[in-house]
């Protein structure tokens, strides 16, 4: 099979499918939360929830590790949108760590964090809470994969979304490698799984955002290998595990890192982040601005029709690098746990490229 490259001009309507408009501020009631450098919620019903992140502004590309025993805000905070007043949840039992640089998606009415970083360390734990506990006792259960099951490497600047019962995962980084594989959690099994992915797959990266339109993930921007930021939109689609890039979209977003994505309907909205024309004092864009994109004018090819000719990317196909078996031992005692896990080398996998962050630790001894 080739790659599918898609051209939106031969879609009906306008060729330029990315727009901007601005949005309007809502007067919130806001408990001591803030600062807060997070991307990290997601709606359910009337509520909006984020799991926090760090304290303090906290980004991968100025900050590869947190301060020493800094610690994180590992508290669960919900917003009413009839009300638009913050409640801070009170749990009973264990909860993830805190951390920053994790991911969130809901999946019914359970809310699900995975993977992150604290204290420099990367971290490929799955914790849920259901919302439902709020009527009862709230908790929040650690996910016991199923025997025999794999799971993604430790990660962070990943992204996660939900798709029916499954959780898709792609992309992050452990400050050695930074990854392009696609990862999918079944909800209903425990099991994690490595999808062969065909097409032009994305490069590898860090801090990008995601949203899911219908069947098709869309992936935006974040920073790559050479820690530069990027610009580019890809699309994956879940029917045929099938990645495609685009031409001629119209006026794009800068490149960017760190900005949140979300869908509603056939629109996916694209704000804030870091880089870019943000990144230039003298020309500053808009922080009110939001890009939009919407889809409906993106064709893409029929099961039936003849994909353009080309070289498939070298890594579409092959096995993953990194992946370990559930239940392998996460290194959280001061020496940061190396990826991939164990004495291979993988340098030689296009997938896993060598960071430009990557730090220099002698396996098994150091400290981070």
């Amino acid at each position: 099979m080739v790659p599918a490259k898609i051209d939106t001009s031969t879609s009906c309507g306008p060729p330029e499918a990315w727009t901007t408009c601005s949005h309007k501020s809502l007067t919130i009631s806001f408990p001591s939360i803030w600062p807060c450098a997070t991307r990290n919620s997601d709606c359910y019903g009337r509520a909006f929830l984020i799991w926090r992140s760090c304290s303090e502004r906290c980004d991968t590309k100025s900050h590869n590790k947190a301060k020493a025993r800094e610690k994180q805000d590992d508290g669960l905070y919900l917003l009413n949108l009839v009300s638009r007043e913050w409640t801070r949840v009170s749990m009973k039992g264990p909860s993830p760590a805190g951390r920053y640089g994790h991911a969130v998606c809901m999946v019914g009415s359970k809310f699900f964090v995975f993977g992150g970083q604290v204290d420099g360390e990367c971290l490929n734990d799955l914790w849920a809470f259901d919302l439902n506990s709020l009527r009862t006792k709230a908790m929040w259960e650690k996910i016991e994969l199923a025997e025999g099951s794999l799971q993604p490497a430790q990660r962070t600047g990943h992204v996660c979304v939900s798709y029916g019962e499954r959780i898709i995962v792609f992309g992050g980084t452990d400050f050695q490698y930074h990854y392009n594989d696609t990862w999918v959690f079944e909800t209903t099994t425990n099991t994690w799984s490595e999808l062969t992915c065909t097409g032009f797959i994305p490069s590898p990266r860090e801090g990008h955002a995601a949203a899911l339109v219908d069947d098709i993930v869309y992936v935006f921007g974040g920073r790559g290998v050479d820690g530069k930021d990027l610009g580019d939109l890809g699309a994956f689609k879940l029917s045929n595990q099938r990645w495609y890039i685009f031409t001629r979209m119209g006026p794009a977003p800068t490149p960017r890192s760190g900005h949140a994505m979300a869908s509603m309907g056939s629109r996916v909205f694209v704000l804030g982040g870091i880089g870019g024309e943000s990144a230039n004092p003298s020309k500053p864009e808009d922080p009110i601005l939001i890009h939009v994109l919407d889809t409906k004018y993106i064709k893409y090819p029929g099961a039936n029709n003849a994909l353009p000719t080309g070289p498939p990317q070298q890594w579409s196909r092959n096995p993953s690098a990194n992946a370990q078996p559930a239940g392998a031992p996460i290194q959280q005692t001061g020496v940061r746990a190396m990826s991939p896990i164990g004495d291979q080398a993988f340098d030689d996998d296009p997938r896993c490229a060598v960071s430009s962050t990557q730090r220099s630790v002698p396996n098994g001894s150091g400290s981070t």
